[in-house]
């Protein structure tokens, strides 16, 4: 009998920089705190940490901008997609049916301190 197993590896670089302090930007879905966006659209409104597959946005880049000392931290993937598998369905958990190269990116701006995920 063979078990499945599913898994998730991620790595988070802490900034050190107060989140209230910053800036975030994920190019074509975040910009700045989203606050000018409608209602419904992702934004601080809604909640202070979010993760999204990068081959949804223009470039996969996550850049943090601390206002107040003028330091940024952006991260870049730079190797290639090779391999993907399409979700089955769009909302909840997903469940790849495949090997995929496609990872995710984001931050998480909590109450202490602004860090790219």
């Amino acid at each position: 009998m063979t078990n499945t197993l599913y898994y998730n590896i991620g790595q988070v670089l802490h900034t050190g920089f107060r989140s209230e302090d910053c800036l975030f930007y994920m190019p074509g879905f975040w910009y700045r705190k989203n606050l000018r966006s409608p209602d419904n659209a992702p934004s601080f409104r809604s909640g202070k940490d979010w993760t999204v597959r990068e081959d949804r946005l223009s470039t996969p880049l996550t850049g943090i901008y601390n206002t107040g000392s003028g330091e940024y931290c952006t991260v870049l993937r730079i190797s290639d997609f090779g391999q993907d598998a399409q979700p089955c369905h769009s909302y909840g958990e997903v469940i790849l049916s495949d090997v995929t190269s496609v990872g995710y990116t984001g931050f998480s701006a909590s109450a202490d301190s602004a860090d790219r995920t």
